[in-house]
């Protein structure tokens, strides 16, 4: 068994609470630990990024890439080409760096960092279908996909598709996709999952070539309220072959019979709507108005305490060697980490 080792950047402060759910309470199995950088721990944090290597905290600032030996970076207007405001994706794809700009009615476009110098990609010169990304993921197949408010999604093909200047490949309402916006991506079971403000997408393309010469290759499964028991999906994660999803009725879970299964505050969530899913392997970590909770055994745990404040604007995992877990927590008031144990 590998020892864990914490990275000195961060000073652990372990809560101890009562137990009375799962015979150990979840808290008791948590270390929450505050970043030593001072504006990380205390800004306003938007979005989050995670790689095995590296942990994108998109703040109120600028971005602070941290590395998995505890040293990290700040980008923002003064080494970067974007303007600080929304940093709404974050990918690590190709060996670089990719994040999303926007404020609430404009888009920057795609920024691609490799470390030293910068790209960056826009409708007007690289064909994208929008510049108001709301969400990219890389899949199994080491391709990457970018979700926007409006118009569908984006595949980078990273040479030209059918001009010399078109990176992008499109893909829009006509072949499929809900015409809303696509708020969350994950890979699971083979599939892309694709959450949208009116329902689910269960989505596929399979390919003949590098370049896919058409779209009609296709295939799209939809599920929409009622089939589906809510109608935005804000968040999802990958979890046995499907995804779980955050919804604005409560966390919604498929079932052994193929169906899907809605968790309200009836259930012991705190409050609705869902808005942060993960799954570490174990455990469904769900962020809510109430705050963040773990989902387990069919139960829900207390609100984790002992966090900047309650609710959370991002949440993101990874599953050690040993079986421990880090569960990385954005909230209004700064940024934290939550090793947890088995």
């Amino acid at each position: 068994m590998k020892r864990c080792v914490i990275p000195f950047i961060f000073t652990a402060l372990l809560i101890f609470v009562p137990t009375f759910l799962f015979g150990q309470n979840i808290q008791d199995k948590i270390t929450i630990l505050t970043p030593n950088d001072p504006v990380l721990a205390s800004t306003r944090i938007d979005s989050l990024g995670v790689s095995s290597q590296t942990i994108a905290w998109g703040t109120k600032v600028g971005v602070y890439l941290e590395n998995s030996d505890g040293t990290g970076k700040w980008l923002n207007s003064s080494n970067s080409p974007f303007k600080v405001e929304n940093f709404s994706a974050h990918a690590f794809f190709l060996g670089d760096y990719w994040v999303s700009v926007r404020n609430p009615a404009v888009g920057q476009g795609l920024f691609r960092y490799d470390g030293k110098s910068w790209k960056v990609y826009t409708p007007e010169r690289h064909y994208m279908l929008s510049s108001m990304v709301y969400s990219m993921l890389v899949d199994g197949q080491k391709r990457l996909w970018i979700g926007y408010s409006e118009r569908g999604m984006d595949r980078f093909i990273g040479h030209h598709y059918k001009n010399p200047i078109m990176l992008f490949e499109g893909t829009k309402a006509k072949h499929g996709l809900l015409p809303t916006a696509i708020n969350a991506l994950a890979d699971s079971g083979g599939y892309i999952w694709i959450g949208q403000d009116a329902g689910l997408i269960q989505f596929q393309q399979e390919e003949t070539s590098e370049i896919p010469s058409e779209l009609d290759q296709l295939k799209m499964k939809r599920w929409i309220y009622p089939d589906f028991p809510a109608k935005v999906v804000f968040a999802l994660a990958p979890y046995k072959n499907k995804v779980i999803a955050g919804t604005e009725r409560g966390l919604v879970i498929p079932d052994d019979q193929d169906n899907w299964k809605l968790l309200t505050m009836e259930n012991g969530l705190a409050m609705m709507p869902v808005k942060q899913v993960a799954y570490d392997g174990n455990r469904i970590w769900i962020g809510s108005p109430g705050g963040i909770q773990v989902y387990e055994n069919g139960k829900f745990s207390p609100v984790i305490k002992g966090l900047p404040m309650n609710s959370a604007s991002c949440i993101g995992v990874q599953t050690l060697p040993d079986g421990n877990s880090k569960v990385f927590v954005g909230t209004m008031k700064g940024a934290r980490l939550l090793f947890v144990k088995p």
